[in-house]
This record gives C-alpha cells, structure tokens and sequence, in this order.
C-alpha cells in the first residue's frame, strides 16, 4: 500500500468530518469480528500475517483477525506505524481486514486496520498524520478539526492500464482509530466498503465524491 500510494496521481476529493461520525462509537474486538462475520468475511485466526497474507491469500469474501495480544501489536507495527513515521508506542487491540479480487488480480483491494492505543496522544497522532497524507495528494490545506476524513480520487494511475479509483477514509473515536483504504477499477464497485462502513456506522468515502 505505501508503494501504491506514492505512486498515486489523479483527481483528488476530501472531505472532513466536522461532527461526530453518526452514532458511531469505538468498537470492541468481539464488536468488530461480528461486522466482519456478518458481511461474510472469513475469520483466520491470530495466525494471519498482516501483509503476505492480504496478497497471499484467496479473499473475494475478505479476511479477517482481531487480537488483544502481542498480534495487536504486530498488526500497529507492521501495518500502520510505517505510515508518516509513526512512533512506538502500545496498543490494546487491533484488527485487519482484507479483500481481494482474486489471487492473480491486485487490482481490487480494501484493507481495513483498526488500532485501539493504550495512550490517546497516539491516536491523535495517527489520525492527524493520515488526514496531512490525504491532504498531501494535491498539497491542499484544511482544517483538520473534526473525527474523519475521506477520500475519494478518480484517475488514481498506478503500476496498471486499468482506470482505478480509490476511496480512504480515517476515524477517530477517542483512543481508537479507524483506516479504510479501497482500490479498485473505476468501471468497478467495490461493495465491500460500503458494507463495512454500513455494519461499523462510519462515513462511506463514496460521499467525499458528492
């Protein structure tokens, strides 16, 4: 993802959450798993690798592990602290979910990281660094008082001749945070995104394109 993500270029809409997401509210694990079981994602265990698996692994229905353990922490340090040079620092829970198309075709992808943090200055930090990372696309400045951003961006031309787009979303919900991060062909839907954002009460990116 961070490869695809510095090779990005396209249109670029954002849009900021200036209120509360719904009714939306941190999640437990056990509240995760169950959105995940419920839109026919497939629990595989703390023995999923966070990346070779999201690859690897046969997803059309989506994968998925949650954890309290030393795997939450493995989820943070592997799949989110690279990102915008994120620090050390411990987590209470964490999950990951993975979509993909086939197991030849990359070009359909969600990947959805949630991180609960034992300190909320961390959360503050990964959601305030993702919303700078959305923004650096087109070098736009916003306010970024509010608890999500989205992103929707067409044209998104990466390592493919196919028209892609992408839709990210970041949450935050006092200690927890939420990543959403969508590829897939424009002429393509990707139905998982709106599931999830459906069953975990978060903003659809789909209305940064409105």
């Amino acid at each position: 993802m961070n490869g695809i993500r510095r090779l990005a270029a396209g249109t670029l809409i954002v849009a900021i959450g200036i209120a509360s997401v719904g009714c939306a509210k941190a999640k437990s694990k056990d509240d995760i798993a169950h959105a995940y079981t419920d839109i026919g994602a497939q629990w595989v265990g703390n023995t999923m690798d966070p990346y070779e698996d999201g690859r690897n692994f046969r997803a059309e229905d989506g994968i998925f592990t949650v954890a309290d353990d030393e795997k939450a922490q493995d989820i943070y340090d592997e799949l989110a602290k690279g990102y915008n040079g994120l620090r050390d620092c411990e987590v209470e829970e964490a999950s990951y979910y993975v979509e993909t198309s086939t197991y030849d075709d990359l070009q359909l992808n969600t990947y959805v990281i949630t991180v609960t943090f034992k300190d909320k200055e961390d959360a503050d930090l990964m959601f305030e660094e993702n919303c700078n990372e959305f923004e650096q696309f087109n070098n736009k400045k916003s306010n970024l008082f509010g608890k999500y951003m989205l992103v929707y961006q067409d044209d998104f031309n990466v390592i493919s001749d196919c028209d892609l787009t992408r839709e990210s979303g970041i949450y935050q919900f006092g200690n927890q945070v939420v990543y959403i991060y969508s590829l897939h062909p424009t002429d393509r839907d990707d139905k998982a995104v709106g599931g999830i954002c459906e069953v975990l009460n978060l903003a659809d990116p789909i209305k940064a394109k409105d």
